[in-house]
């Protein structure tokens, strides 16, 4: 591994001075959902739910941090980027030996070139190639009929089936707190006969590009456009906010990639979410 590398716990404030700027260089490049974390925690300030915590290596010699893990310490969901093969691999083997999470976002070649420079292979389970995508205002590619809505609380219980059938298709693990994503306008529904036939869940924001996330249909309103129209609906909607729309997608989830290539997504990027023994 050559020379220590320094590893520290950082509030964002401190990351964001110190952080060598390519980890969150423009999109498609950088990590947009670590980035957008930080900025939200270094916003927040001290006065922010001590969920979060944030690790950081500088390479031997650089006064400037270039790699970051973040880990939430309820879930144990990770965030991992790294300029520095060597950096990165030496702050994931502390987080794997000190700080181990479920799971860990990041982009492919930065955990590919940490994983392979650390000799950590052996210590992932599993992992899934995401396809990064994104759509612009004006690359809608489906009419939006705009036959959706927010979810409410009386939904609440259909958004737990959701939560449940979903983490069984996909071989995840991800629950949220319903009445608070709810109160945050966060979940977008779309129905048939007054009963819900597929969500999605918004996500990140950060400058002029928001995400989304979780897009399903019922099994029993599958093969109906439900998924699609919902999609093209909320894009109409942040269109109308001058809003670019990313998200990540499994590669070999081929419903998923033919409703997002439909609406007009287009892949810029290639994401892996590694599963750790």
């Amino acid at each position: 591994m050559g020379e220590q590398v320094d590893i520290a716990e950082v509030t964002a404030a401190e990351f964001l001075q110190w952080m060598d700027e390519a980890l969150f260089e423009a999109f498609p490049g950088g990590h947009f959902w670590l980035e957008h974390l930080v900025r939200v925690l270094a916003q927040a300030g001290p006065a922010y739910d001590p969920v979060w915590r944030l690790f950081a290596a500088a390479s031997p010699g650089s006064p400037r941090w270039t790699a970051l893990y973040a880990v939430d310490a309820g879930t144990r969901y990770g965030l991992f980027h790294a300029t520095s093969p060597e950096a990165g691999a030496s702050l994931l083997r502390w987080a794997l030996d000190h700080e181990p999470p479920h799971k860990v976002l990041s982009p492919y070649t930065s955990m590919d070139r940490a994983l392979e420079a650390g000799n950590l292979t052996k210590r992932v389970a599993r992992d899934h190639r995401e396809l990064l995508m994104s759509l612009a205002p004006g690359q809608l590619a489906v009419e939006p009929d705009w036959a959706y809505r927010l979810a409410g609380e009386q939904d609440i219980p259909r958004l737990i089936e959701y939560n449940r059938l979903y983490n069984e298709e996909r071989r995840t693990h991800w629950t949220r707190d319903w009445r608070r994503a709810i109160a945050q306008r966060l979940v977008y529904v779309r129905e048939r006969e007054g009963t819900v036939s597929s969500c999605l869940i918004r996500g990140a924001t950060l400058g002029a590009r928001v995400s989304l996330g979780g897009t399903f249909t019922f099994p029993e309103y599958r093969g109906r456009g439900e998924a699609t129209m919902l999609v093209a609906n909320f894009c109409a909607e942040m269109a109308l906010y001058g809003y670019h729309v990313c998200l990540l997608v499994d590669d070999d989830n081929l419903p998923a990639l033919r409703v997002y290539g439909k609406v007009g997504f287009t892949p810029l990027g290639l994401f892996r979410t590694t599963y750790f023994r």
